[in-house]
């Protein structure tokens, strides 16, 4: 699935139109959003949409002043507009077999208007549970590191924005391409570029796609860049490179095994001597990873079940010594299970993360699944054109 989101700051110059088509034909996007169009909708001929196998069919509501975001969509599919209002247009949509809840975003340039969009969104979200995903211009950054200029971003916005963010789970996707979205197109000082044009997903939407990936298109007849998101399921069959867990440290045979492995008689020079024996423990810890030690992640669903099912027996009987036991058992077993899963997102995540005591697999989970996107590629670019899928 694509989707398209570009401020083109007027859409009534033959100049932008002719942008916008080539950047459809050239990346096919089943959605498209348009900000600051400035123009009434009637004023763009059907034949025009149709040359683009696109369809406009929403305008968020400005009252008496033009629409400043149109919605569009592939000719074929049926999305449906589930809140409209100033500042974004919601919709949800089913693609490829997946419920989907989409909102385009043209946030209000005052901090205090956008109090409202933030409002407005996290209701949305609690009244429809599902895969979201926000994506347009916010016209708010996080910090500083989001801007480049001598004006610096207001504190209560980026605040206000960060808090948006947590409250509703959103997780800032990063993008390609170009590090600021929007420019002031000056020179000297009165330069001014921000990350003003994101995508933000919440766990969700990752965990329904295997790919997942934000880039900027050129920036032609607008200050902003233009937004594509690529969302797509696909299995790779890949063979992943062997890597050492720390959490096999935790189990009592990893060092018995590490040191009769390493014992072994290898004859030939140090290099090759070396070269071998680590060679000979890639074999032997992957044969003990799947025979011994096991998949961790159903040990911590068994353990919950264990601890589940005997809590319900000593609800059936009454001061049983030998149940007492082994719900104490269970336990250990189980916040055991849960420290090695830790372990195991802490080590993917690759943080230098140095809060102990608390579990933070979630996060460790979600931080794996972010840095999954940074890795991916989505397309490829050969000369001028531009390969995809």
């Amino acid at each position: 699935m694509k989707v398209l989101y570009w401020n083109c700051r007027g859409f009534g110059n033959t100049s932008t139109r002719l942008v916008l088509k080539n950047l459809c034909l050239s990346n096919k996007p089943d959605l498209g959003f348009l900000g600051e169009p400035m123009i009434p909708s009637n004023l763009v001929n059907n034949s025009y949409w149709s040359a683009l196998n696109l369809k406009l069919f929403v305008m968020n509501n400005k009252g008496n002043q033009l629409p400043n975001l149109w919605g569009l969509y592939t000719i074929g599919l049926s999305p449906s507009v589930i809140a409209i209002s100033t500042q974004h247009i919601s919709i949800s949509i089913t693609l490829e077999n997946k419920s989907l809840l989409i909102s385009a975003i043209y946030a209000h340039t005052n901090h205090i208007h956008r109090r409202q969009l933030w409002s407005e969104l996290q209701i949305l979200m609690a009244t429809y549970p599902g895969s979201w995903c926000t994506f347009g211009d916010f016209n708010a950054v996080l910090g500083a590191h989001e801007c480049r200029g001598e004006r610096l971003p207001s504190r209560i916005s980026c605040e206000e924005f960060k808090c948006f963010a947590d409250n509703t789970n959103l997780l800032h996707l990063p993008t390609t391409g170009a590090k600021f979205t929007w420019s002031t197109k000056r020179r000297g000082v009165a330069l001014i570029e921000r990350r003003l044009d994101i995508a933000l997903c919440n766990d969700e939407w990752f965990s329904i796609w295997t790919h997942v990936a934000c880039c900027t298109l050129p920036k032609i007849a607008s200050d902003h860049y233009p937004l594509l998101l690529t969302s797509c399921s696909v299995n790779f069959n890949k063979p992943t490179p062997f890597r050492f867990h720390k959490m096999w440290l935790s189990h009592m045979d990893c060092k018995r095994l590490v040191s009769v492995t390493w014992s072994k008689s290898v004859i030939g020079c140090h290099m090759f001597v070396l070269a071998q024996k680590l060679k000979l423990m890639k074999h032997e810890l992957k044969v003990w990873n799947t025979k011994v030690f096991g998949n961790i992640h159903p040990k911590v669903r068994q353990a919950k079940l264990n601890v589940v099912e005997i809590q319900r027996c000593m609800e059936l009987t009454e001061h049983d010594q030998e149940l007492l036991d082994q719900d104490k058992l269970a336990h250990n077993d189980l916040l055991h299970a849960l420290r090695v899963e830790e372990g195991f997102w802490h080590e993917k995540s690759m943080l230098n993360w140095h809060i102990n005591g608390d579990i933070n697999t979630s996060f460790f989970h979600k931080v794996a699944k972010i840095k999954h996107t940074k890795k991916s590629i989505s397309m490829l670019k050969d000369g001028d054109t531009v390969l995809d899928n």
